[in-house]
């Protein structure tokens, strides 16, 4: 169990900083960079909704076999939000909105089965497909998302973005080990 960790600095300051996405894309009073970025999104709502929420999964491994997966609280102590996701972009402001779905007023998948796991609309929307998966009964999951997740990120510029960016992401998925990043072909 990794929760007596140190963070690294750079990792430590997507922790900080959060804000809501009802800021963001409801009250307008936060705009999001156009630039590149490591992101994460954080549950800043109610401890007992996420913690009733379902927490098991099914995904599909290597030869399509199915492999259990729990979501645990194993984030590190000092984390006072639980990650979500954690991704890298080079458009920030593009990729946030492409996560949410925000023209999908409704339920994106309709009939989850024996829980496993959706396979997401785009490659880009998995907070959407996650948060739709463990609130089953959640009509307007916009809604929940817009009113109970918060997003933070780092800025990547310089020489060595690229690469930076990719290595800032994988370390921050590994201290953080976000609910939504969890896949069995890694």
């Amino acid at each position: 169990m990794i929760r007596n960790v140190t963070l690294p600095q750079e990792i430590g300051l997507l922790s900080t900083n959060i804000i809501s996405l009802r800021n963001i894309f409801v009250l307008r009073n936060v705009s999001l960079i156009d630039k590149s970025s490591i992101y994460c999104f954080w549950w800043i709502g109610s401890s007992s909704a996420i913690k009733n929420s379902r927490r098991s999964m099914k995904v599909k491994g290597p030869n399509e076999q199915l492999v259990d997966i729990h979501y645990e609280f194993w984030h590190p102590r000092q984390l006072n939000n639980i990650p979500l996701y954690i991704g890298k972009t080079t458009n920030t402001k593009k990729r946030i909105s492409q996560h949410i779905l925000l023209k999908e007023e409704n339920r994106v998948y309709k009939n989850i089965q024996d829980n496993i796991k959706p396979k997401p609309k785009t490659t880009s929307c998995q907070l959407r497909t996650g948060i739709e998966f463990i609130f089953p009964n959640e009509q307007n999951p916009k809604e929940m998302i817009l009113q109970n997740v918060g997003l933070s990120y780092i800025i990547i510029e310089g020489n060595n973005a690229t690469s930076s960016r990719f290595y800032l992401e994988d370390l921050a998925i590994g201290f953080f080990r976000p609910w939504f990043n969890l896949d069995s072909e890694r």
